[in-house]
């Protein structure tokens, strides 16, 4: 049984694309250009592939779209682009009352092309390629923009093809409309037309409607969203056309484009500014620079804050560069699975490095651990000395003053003074280099005091 479609009188449909600004009467329409930028500072734009991700087109009331750029912006391969815009954006756009789509451009004959327009824009009517120069009407509305077009080589067949209404249920689905066997109907208003009736332009009305299981159609909702689709321009450029239907169609006044000529001519004034305008531009590049640069040294000097709260690597790191910064000279393991390092003071000492960060005491394995690193330094006889150098971070979790005993047991503090270990707290490193910085440490009793521990380190500034 064919599909029964409401027949709208002339009357009617002049009331509903009345209607069509009354969703924006009390406010200046939102306008979005997709495929042509820059334009007016009112209007958002975008190139095709600069489309950003999940783009809401429904957030505006008219959207501008040139096909012809879209088709240029195409990749070579045909994989579709990730800055396209999805169908159901374009759904929720027509689903709204008062929304308005402006298409330009010649259809596009890739096959992939036409499935993303009758994707976007459903139930357009048939095209056919066609060399025309001659319109016989043209809609009062869109008199300024054939102005701007003297041939096209299509045209639009008059008729929608009403059995194709059901299948938009699944496009307003996609827009969030819950309502059962909601579709769309379609109502062609011919925009520019040739004397035997073929469209050169149109408009299409879309409504909210039901197919029900007999085929007829029954308007649900009033009018939604409006389609228009023009020709490309031919006296003037796509971005030029689209300037002109932003300022008689959506009332938004543009400022003339200098021309490039207008460059060899100069007032003193506009020298001066520019002169101006290049030093302060120089001046924000050199602030900027020094602005990075403080900041990559607040980060460096900030990782020295690892003495109070880091194990493992990172807690090895920031000791020997402290140790470094403090006058000492630090040599690498001599493999992996062994010491942390050796340390040489100013004045030729040397230890051996074992450095651990725990969230209690540092425990007896450590300081065996320690000691072990010392008997092996022994063994490959270099014939120098090695004390064994212990630098935990006991207790790192704690605030220093909620922290205990560096050591876990009496048991440790003894086998650690047997073995002539040093044992020194990370945060007495933290103290070093807080007095080295503002100047008031003492580097030779700092290093003394680190040789002296008998275990503990005691700090020179404290007595």
């Amino acid at each position: 049984m064919p599909l029964k479609l409401p027949q709208l009188e002339a009357g009617d449909m002049m009331s509903f694309t009345v209607k069509l600004g009354s969703a924006t009467e009390d406010r200046k329409r939102r306008v979005l250009v997709l495929g042509s930028a820059p334009h007016s500072k009112e209007v958002t734009a975008y190139l095709w592939q600069q489309v950003p991700p999940h783009l809401a087109i429904a957030n505006f009331d008219t959207v501008v779209v040139d096909v012809d750029a879209l088709t240029e912006a195409w990749p070579p391969g045909g994989q579709t682009p990730g800055w396209l815009p999805q169908s159901r954006a374009f759904a929720a756009l027509f689903c709204a009352p008062g929304s308005h789509a402006i298409v330009i451009g010649t259809p596009p004959a890739r096959p992939d092309l036409q499935a993303v327009i009758s994707g976007w824009f459903p139930l357009l009517p048939h095209h056919r390629d066609e060399e025309l120069e001659f319109v016989d009407s043209v809609e009062q509305a869109w008199a300024f923009y054939f102005d701007l077009v003297r041939r096209w080589g299509f045209n639009w067949s008059p008729e929608i093809a009403l059995e194709r209404i059901p299948s938009t249920a699944a496009y307003v689905g996609s827009a969030g409309l819950t309502r059962s066997h909601t579709c769309l109907y379609p109502d062609l208003i011919p925009a520019a037309k040739t004397r035997f009736g073929r469209l050169v332009a149109f408009s299409i009305l879309y409504g909210l409607a039901t197919a029900d299981e007999r085929g007829r159609v029954v308007p649900s909702g009033g009018p939604a969203g409006l389609l228009t689709w023009l020709p490309p321009p031919t006296n003037v450029s796509t971005h030029e056309a689209i300037d002109a239907i932003l300022q008689h169609r959506c009332d938004i006044a543009l400022r003339s484009v200098r021309p490039p000529w207008t460059a060899d001519f100069l007032l003193p004034q506009i020298k001066s500014a520019r002169v101006s305008s290049e030093v302060a531009l120089d001046a924000v590049e050199r602030a900027a620079a020094e602005a990075e640069d403080a900041a990559m040294n607040v980060e460096e000097e900030e990782r020295f804050l690892a003495l109070l709260y880091a194990k493992d690597e990172e807690l090895e790191d920031v000791v020997t560069r402290t140790l470094e910064i403090l006058g000492g000279t630090v040599h690498p393991p001599t493999g992996k699975g062994v010491e942390d390092g050796f340390v040489e003071s100013p004045d030729g000492r040397r230890g051996v490095l074992e450095i651990k960060g725990a969230s209690g005491a540092i425990k007896q394995e450590h300081v065996r651990q320690c000691s072990h690193w010392v008997d092996n330094s022994l063994e490959r006889g270099d014939g120098r000395v090695h004390s064994g150098m212990l630098i935990g971070n006991p207790w790192r979790t704690r605030p220093p003053s909620e922290r205990r005993d560096f050591l876990g047991s009496k048991a440790s503090a003894r086998f650690a003074q047997v073995k002539g270990l040093r044992c020194i707290s990370s945060l007495d490193l933290f103290e070093a280099l807080r007095r080295h910085q503002d100047g008031t440490l003492d580097r030779e009793a700092f290093w003394n005091a680190v040789f002296a521990a008998d275990p503990i380190f005691e700090p020179p500034w404290e007595k």
